[in-house]
């Protein structure tokens, strides 16, 4: 969410004037790339087709994503595009959700790096080696590469749990490299079902599916369904549409062709 004033800002009437539409379209663009970030508790967005997914932006392709970087709202570095100082003006939900992350991650490098080292990660409660010190060899060892991340899977999860059982495919758009598709999960159900106790989630989930289904440039990127799917089931908890299914009703998995 912008800041008070932020439409007074030089960026954002320099914004407005590259784009020449209105100030409430402008200011729906940021908002709702804004929102992925909040969502991901990350300020990474993608390439330039996945910031436009992002904002939803109708207009030709290319220009929204150079309008931001010129202005600065946006910064480039090798192709991939970041929400510029995302987290000095973000929530501070959004703050705490990006400390947990680092830490995840951070703790997921030190478990790598002391297995490379032939330590054990879990070290029956004994002081851990720091992943700087050497090892027995007097050999400083190598930092272990970062975990790819799946786009498809919460960060959350940790390495021995099982899969996630999925319920709704829904087609995604992307580079080559990317998912050709999204899974709605049984976990993310129950998430949403417990943010929106009064919304029947898979019912809606799969009336969001029909309506990506309908149009070809209504397919959202990997990385943007879980907002997508959140928005949608945020506005039909605002208008009252769903409803819970009964208790004996069972998910069914549902897969597109």
């Amino acid at each position: 969410m912008a800041r008070p004033g932020f439409r007074n800002h030089p960026k954002f009437r320099r914004l407005v004037h590259t784009l020449s539409e209105p100030v409430p379209h402008v200011v729906g663009y940021l908002e709702l790339i804004w929102q992925v970030g909040y969502e991901c508790g990350d300020s990474r967005i993608g390439d330039a087709t996945d910031v436009e997914l992002a904002a939803e932006y109708p207009g030709e392709p290319g220009k929204l994503c150079k309008a931001l970087v010129d202005c600065r709202l946006i910064d480039e570095i090798v192709g991939v595009h970041y929400i510029h100082d995302l987290f000095d003006h973000a929530p501070e939900y959004v703050k705490r959700r990006h400390l947990r992350e680092q830490g995840r991650k951070n703790k997921g490098l030190r478990q790598n790096l002391s297995v490379s080292d032939g330590q054990n990660p879990k070290n029956d409660g004994q002081c851990q080696t720091s992943p700087y010190s050497r090892n027995r060899n007097g050999a400083t060892p190598a930092p272990a590469p970062a975990p790819i991340e799946d786009t498809n899977v919460s960060s959350c999860s940790e390495p021995d749990k099982p899969a996630p059982k999925q319920l709704v495919e829904f087609p995604t758009v992307g580079q080559a490299h990317e998912p050709k598709s999204w899974w709605l999960t049984e976990s993310l159900v129950a998430e949403l079902s417990q943010a929106y106790p009064s919304v029947d989630v898979l019912v809606e989930a799969r009336r969001a599916l029909q309506w990506v289904l309908a149009k070809s440039n209504r397919k959202k990127t990997a990385r943007g369904m879980r907002s997508f799917l959140n928005n949608w089931v945020s506005n039909a908890h605002d208008s009252g549409r769903g409803q819970k299914a009964s208790k004996g009703d069972k998910p069914k998995r549902l897969v597109f062709e």
